[in-house]
């Protein structure tokens, strides 16, 4: 087909079916992209979301012969080879860098204010050591929908409006422990997604003790349930007992639940997933001209 070579965004989901179909939509991309944005296809821009796809086409006319040779410009090193995390867990990594980081490194401290010196940005902070120092630089990580309460020069707010408003998808995670025995499926796998069109409670789950080693005791098996995102968001914060029989409902349909699990923690961000919404341009925008307005910042 063709390749659109015009500037305008597109959805992933009218990509999809322009150049595919809706069942190609449907079973393949929409479960897809529950697992990595847990976002809404008809919403998320291909342009940023999918990138990868979006080079596909304009450059090649092809989604597949494209990917493929996007895949192969890659250099061997560069390119990602399964899944890794440590013993204890991803929690290790920022715990080493900390403690190799020692006293450059403040926790529970809020930052009051940000504001540019003649030659410096001067930080105002409070906590269990309130302070006042000057920088060079300032760099902000902090979640989008935070970045207002940290008092930033009037230049700044002023070009806030498209960062602040970035929609995040909820998450909500239960870890279930079973008795391996009372799991008839093999768990010979990464985990399952669901597609929005079987109506399913949760949007997918993860094998976690097959895929990583140590994630349960002797005997016993570790799932990882995800739901909520842009699918059905409320629930995504709903409580524990309200979400544990539906979700345990749908994995023992998929997986052959024989008994309950012995194991069950329960977590949830309301905030989770940052979506790639089309007129995601405007935020990238935005940020670049706070940048040009406060360099350092």
């Amino acid at each position: 087909m063709r390749a659109r070579r015009d500037s305008g965004d597109e959805s992933i989901a009218a990509l999809i079916r322009r150049r595919l179909d809706q069942e190609i939509l449907d079973y393949l991309v929409d479960p897809m992209i529950a697992g990595i944005h847990a976002g809404d296809l008809e919403r998320l821009s291909v342009r940023h979301a999918m990138p990868l796809l979006h080079r596909a086409e304009r450059q090649y006319g092809s989604l597949l012969l494209g990917s493929v040779r996007e895949m192969r410009a890659t250099p061997r090193n560069e390119r990602r080879r399964g899944v890794l995390s440590f013993v204890d867990g991803l929690e290790a990594l920022p715990r080493a860098m900390a403690a190799a980081l020692g006293d450059n490194v403040r926790l529970a401290t809020r930052i009051v204010s940000i504001e540019r010196r003649s030659r410096a940005w001067r930080v105002r902070s409070q906590g269990a050591q309130p302070s006042t120092e000057d920088f060079d630089a300032v760099l902000a990580a902090v979640p989008a929908h935070a970045l207002p309460s940290l008092g930033l020069p009037s230049q700044a707010r002023e070009a806030l409006g498209p960062i602040t408003n970035l929609v995040h998808a909820p998450i909500a995670t239960l870890a279930l422990g079973f008795r391996r025995e009372d799991v008839l499926h093999p768990l010979d796998a990464f985990g399952l997604l669901t597609p929005r069109v079987e109506h399913r409670y949760v949007l997918g789950a993860l094998f976690s003790s097959s895929v990583f080693a140590n994630r349960a005791p002797a005997g016993h098996i570790l799932l990882t349930a995800f739901l909520g995102g842009m699918r059905a968001p409320e629930r995504g914060t709903a409580a524990t007992e309200r979400i544990l029989p539906e979700v345990l409902g749908d994995l023992g349909t998929l997986l052959g639940l024989r008994r309950a699990p012995v194991f069950v923690h329960h977590q949830c961000w309301p905030r989770a997933i940052p979506q790639y919404e089309l007129g995601h341009e405007l935020v990238d925008a935005a940020a670049a001209d706070i940048e040009r307005a406060l360099p350092g910042l």
